[in-house]
């Protein structure tokens, strides 16, 4: 509380051996500080956070889940999530070679009586929309979470997007068959 520790002797004894009086910063955590001293209860506490929450916004990182799905075999389940919420690709390649150019999509281009007449790459971050650009973001981190369940906190997830597309992500954490570790 405040400044002053108390730590239960019972339950979390590894706190008193660490010297935070003198080296805790006022704006460290104590199970953080603690983490950083080996302590196994604290390390464990602090990887299963880790491991178990997401959090949308990290914008390092932004398309870095979703590209690592495609590089690892699992572009058509990218596609086919882009399709089912109303965007439709037919390709996603990631161009390592262009850092400023790492997503590019392909469409088909139609003719006025329907037939294809060629096919479009776009680069995601600048000729998709925003919206586009979240979305396809949150699909490496909204996959994984599904499949090994945890915690997924947005700040803000309607921001940018259609509201059915919302209904969208809102219903795959209500389905089972997409959101396999009750996530």
């Amino acid at each position: 509380k405040d400044k002053e520790i108390t730590i239960n002797r019972e339950y979390f004894s590894e706190g008193l051996n660490i010297p935070f009086e003198s080296k805790l910063r006022n704006n460290a955590l104590f199970l953080s500080f603690c983490s950083s001293y080996n302590g196994e209860i604290s390390g464990r506490i602090k990887e299963f956070i880790t491991n178990k929450i997401s959090f949308e916004n990290d914008t390092a990182f932004y398309y870095t889940a979703t590209n690592s799905m495609v590089d690892n075999g699992k572009k058509d389940i990218v596609l086919t999530w882009l399709k089912d919420a109303g965007l439709i690709f037919n390709d996603i390649a990631i161009d390592k070679k262009y850092p400023s150019l790492p997503v590019l999509l392909s469409k088909n281009v139609f003719g006025l009586k329907g037939e294809i007449i060629g096919n479009v790459r776009m680069e995601l971050s600048g000729e998709e929309s925003v919206g586009t650009q979240k979305y396809y973001s949150l699909i490496g981190k909204l996959y994984n979470k599904f499949e090994i369940g945890g915690l997924f906190v947005s700040d803000e997830i309607d921001s940018n997007f259609h509201p059915s597309l919302l209904r969208k992500i809102i219903g795959m954490f209500n389905n089972p068959a997409i959101n396999k570790a009750n996530a």
